[in-house]
């Protein structure tokens, strides 16, 4: 019988992990993590390697750490000057640094002690504690269960590419877990004008010979934040929480996302590839597709492109992750759900049944548009800890 077990050990999992540690909430042996990947943050690493990340968008406080300095404090330690770890604005730091005081923190809290490789297919409550039951027949009980799913496995596949890839097309998301083979010769579009894409496209562009071609279906928005600061604190979260319908906080969330978009900095050095023949930029959306042994798009206003691979940077389907199990647990545990398929949980304790508790994107409807980020993630384990320490 454990204490605690967290479903997800990315960026919201181990974030809470890190928390119940620290704040001694939990002795590690008393604590479970259940992930389907060999190491804590997998996805993390994999998206953000995939995409030639170098920087955060977000700021240094924004880490897995309860201290809000931790990460500063890490880098003094380890003498590195401000602007070798951060850069501006907003003191935002190298994903590297970033990436090590996470090991850090995993080794210094001996957080793999905890970690179980696996998938889980059923979650059931009997009396005061629940059952988590693996795909590998493994039963897991404890008092406390966390679903931490990340959306990291839904990427969305425009209709296109489904058609492409059925007539044996080189053509890949960026975020899939299987990797196609790109060649320094093959002339590669990449899809989608986000963060994401414009960060592929770059990376790419110092890799392959041939100018890197980058699709858009809308002008580049440039922003700093994938939503807007204010939903940092209770600038904009308290008018979010005073809704108590739920269609105004989905709406509320769907207004303040900037989804698509980039920061100023990333624009800037996109239009730099641009001028030095690197990139080529295209607004427009894809009418028809053929392939011959080549790839071959029309756009809508009749223009064409023709090739040797796609990648896909567009993004994540907005359903909520982990249903194909949870489901059940909803029917039979008689859990509520809006009308979008999102837990309905306690505002201030993140509680959907008795002991079991969401973060990350099953959250948001409590936390809003900032709750699959990492500082969604330490508000959400700040909530949990100070339900359970209460």
């Amino acid at each position: 019988m454990q204490d605690w077990v967290i479903i997800g050990g990315g960026i919201q999992g181990i974030t809470l992990a890190s928390y119940l540690l620290a704040k001694k909430c939990v002795p590690i042996e008393q604590l479970t993590i259940i992930d389907p990947h060999e190491e804590p943050l997998a996805m993390w690493k994999h998206c953000t390697k995939k995409v030639g990340m170098s920087y955060l968008r977000s700021p240094s406080i924004h880490h897995l750490q309860p201290e809000p300095f931790g990460l500063e404090a890490f880098a003094k330690k380890k003498n590195l000057h401000k602007q070798q770890a951060f850069v501006p604005p907003y003191d935002r730091p190298k994903l590297s640094l970033f990436n090590e005081h996470c090991e850090h923190l995993i080794k210094d809290h001996q957080i793999k002690q905890s970690w179980v490789q696996g998938r889980v297919n059923g979650l059931k409550k009997n009396t005061d504690f629940w059952m988590i039951q693996l795909e590998s027949g493994e039963v897991i009980t404890s008092r406390h269960v966390v679903l931490a799913i990340g959306v990291g496995e839904q990427p969305i596949w425009p209709d296109f590419a489904y058609s492409l890839k059925e007539e044996g097309a080189k053509i890949e998301h960026i975020f899939d877990q299987t990797k196609c083979i790109t060649s320094e010769e093959d002339q590669v579009l990449v899809a989608g004008g986000g963060i994401s894409g414009v960060q592929t496209a770059l990376k790419l562009s110092s890799e392959l010979k041939n100018p890197v071609t980058l699709l858009t279906r809308h002008p580049f928005r440039v922003k700093q934040f994938d939503s807007h600061p204010g939903w940092l604190g209770p600038k904009y979260m308290r008018h979010f929480l005073k809704k108590k319908s739920y269609d105004q906080r989905r709406s509320l969330i769907k207004q303040a996302r900037n989804r698509g978009s980039l920061p100023a900095e990333l624009r800037t050095m996109l239009r730099r590839a641009e001028s030095e023949g690197l990139v080529q930029s295209i607004v427009n959306e894809i009418a028809e597709t053929y392939y011959d042994g080549r790839i071959h798009l029309t756009f809508q206003d009749g223009t064409s492109w023709y090739g040797d691979k796609v990648i896909l940077a567009t993004g994540f389907h907005p359903n909520p992750p982990g249903m194909d199990w949870l489901t059940q647990t909803i029917e039979e545990e008689h859990l509520t759900c809006h009308t979008c398929g999102y837990p309905i949980v306690d505002d201030h304790t993140l509680e959907w049944s008795e002991n079991l508790f969401v973060l990350g994107a099953l959250a948001e409807l409590s936390l809003g548009p900032v709750a699959r980020n990492i500082s969604g993630a330490r508000r959400g384990a700040e909530r949990i800890i100070a339900a359970h320490s209460g």
